[in-house]
């Protein structure tokens, strides 16, 4: 990751549901989902998530 690199911190959606944006570090970002505890992703994971839910 470059410095300053500009992460995407709309939410994302899988097949559970949302997932929001908290924190980028280190190649990682913290992230969670309504009302449940915070959880890490890649940077690579959270960029292949989708940003719409699924119809």
């Amino acid at each position: 990751m470059k410095a300053f690199e500009q992460v995407d911190k709309r939410p994302a959606f899988d097949d559970y549901g949302e997932i929001r944006h908290m924190v980028t570090s280190g190649g990682y970002v913290m992230v969670r989902r309504p009302k449940c505890r915070p959880f890490a992703l890649t940077l690579e994971e959270w960029a292949r998530l989708p940003k719409e839910p699924k119809a």
